[in-house]
């Protein structure tokens, strides 16, 4: 017996659900399982797979399809895993262990619309999940005949598992340049080209298994090497692929559709992409990406306020800074008199001037001495200049008689006059003068006398009935005379 596998150890860890295409679901692990059972429900939707007990990557808990296959499930109890996969209608299926990826493969497919190679083949792949080699080789032997690609590849598989190393290399190289999508073909042509030491194209067939499914290390697939190689085998598979009529195989392309995909809505994709790459994302991941942002946006939060409390209380500390700095500078500089000057300034605006309210009445009562006030002042002073006529006038009369009578004619009518006006002043009663400026003006020019008269009788008449204003000019008077003495 011979192995090969890079990880015979390693803990089995489904990492990885793929459906490509459609119909197909290929689970990964990290390690081949041993075993597993599989069953189809009574009502043929649902697919429940069994492992034993394995640890499951959160990714895979949940996976939702879009074509025949609606969703797969993963549980883990403490014995087992089970692994459910809910179909939209009514199909049959096949569960094919891949050892070389480290996978399990499970196809629907509709028993009610298989063409016969599609026949051959499900019944092949039936008895290749029993270990009913010899049986699976023959029906897959006529499904290639009637055409199927991907029937090369199992028929690969089995010769190199038999040890018929020629036959593989025959079953696996027709199956590559077809385009099957069984991938694991490229990792059995690199098997079967170490065995016969051709390292150069065993590594080129590595390389491309590894690009195309993403496996980092291929997993374990045993041979039976006991029985030795002789013509019968290989002339058996010479004789195979010359009696296939290779026409009648119609090549796999990612970009098409074939009668093994008849439960596929869209093209063939690339198997390389992760569980992490399709558009649909499980509900735990999705809760999970929800509260890394949640807490991420609470963190952000959280330094930004904080941050913006030290960059205020930075800020307050540097106003204090700067105005103790131009406190100290302003000392420095200030020189005395400016200090008095400032001082004295700010005095006048710390001490107003407060004036006193004056209500209306007082305000006219001042007025009203004011114009008494200044009436005496011109009275005295008109006094002052007859006591001065007086002194100077005897000569000038004596002058006037003896030098012309119609001088001291005219002298004596305006003194006439002046006592005429002065005794029309004197009749007037203050009730009969009005308070107007404009009618004061209109008497004084109906009695020929001046208006400056009129309006110093009036003032002189309230003045009299004015106790008490009367008495505070008197005092005033008094005061002044005083003082002049």
């Amino acid at each position: 017996m011979i192995a090969s596998g890079d990880d015979l150890f390693s803990k089995d860890i489904l990492n990885r659900i793929v459906i490509n295409p459609l119909n197909r679901a290929s689970l990964f692990f990290d390690n081949m399982p041993k075993n597993f059972q599989s069953k189809l429900s009574d009502d043929k939707k649902t697919i429940s797979i069994e492992f034993p007990s394995i640890n499951v990557v959160d990714s895979c808990r949940q996976f939702i399809g879009q074509g025949i296959i609606n969703s797969i499930q993963v549980q883990t109890y403490p014995a087992k895993t089970l692994v459910t996969i809910m179909l939209k209608d009514k199909r049959g299926y096949n569960a094919v262990l891949l050892p070389y990826s480290k996978s399990v493969m499970i196809e629907v497919f509709n028993w009610n619309d298989l063409t016969p190679a599609e026949d051959k083949y499900r019944t092949a792949l039936l008895a290749y999940e029993d270990g009913i080699y010899q049986e699976s080789l023959n029906e897959l032997v006529e499904s290639i005949k009637s055409g199927n690609t991907n029937a090369l590849a199992f028929a690969g598989f089995i010769s190199l598992k038999l040890g018929q190393i020629y036959s593989a290399k025959n079953f696996l190289k027709l199956a590559i340049s077809k385009n099957t999508d069984i991938y694991d073909a490229h990792a059995a042509l690199y098997h079967a080209y170490m065995i016969s030491d051709s390292i150069a194209e065993a590594e080129s067939h590595l390389n491309t298994f590894k690009n195309i499914t993403g496996v980092a290390s291929i997993g374990t697939f045993e041979i039976d090497l006991s029985i030795p190689l002789d013509t019968v085998l290989f002339a058996f598979s010479e004789s195979v692929v010359a009696g296939i009529d290779l026409s009648v195989i119609t090549p796999l392309d990612s970009t098409s559709f074939s009668e093994a995909n008849a439960d596929t809505t869209a093209p063939l994709g690339d198997l390389t992409s992760e569980m992490s790459d399709t558009p649909f994302l499980t509900k735990y991941f999705l809760e999970t990406l929800v509260f890394i942002a949640f807490a991420v946006l609470v963190m952000l939060m959280f330094f930004y306020f904080r941050w913006r409390t030290a960059q205020q209380e930075i800020i307050s500390r540097q106003k204090g800074a700067r105005f103790s700095d131009d406190l100290k500078e302003a000392k420095v500089n200030l020189k005395p008199k400016q200090v008095t000057d400032i001082y004295a300034e700010s005095e006048k605006f710390a001490n107003p001037v407060t004036l006193p309210v004056v209500s209306a009445e007082e305000e006219a009562q001042q007025v009203m001495v004011k114009d008494i006030e200044q009436i005496l002042k011109e009275s005295d002073q008109k006094s002052e200049i007859k006591s001065q006529s007086k002194v100077s006038l005897k000569p000038i009369k004596k002058i006037e008689k003896s030098s012309n009578p119609k001088v001291e004619l005219a002298m004596h009518l305006i003194e006439e006059q002046r006592k005429i006006k002065t005794s029309q002043i004197d009749n007037l009663k203050i009730e009969d003068l009005p308070d107007e400026s404009g009618k004061l003006n209109d008497i004084a020019k109906k009695f020929g006398i001046e208006k400056g008269g009129l309006e110093t009788k009036q003032a002189i008449e309230r003045l009299l009935k004015d106790e008490k204003y009367f008495e505070r000019i008197s005092k005033k008077f008094q005061n002044q005379n005083n003082n002049e003495q």
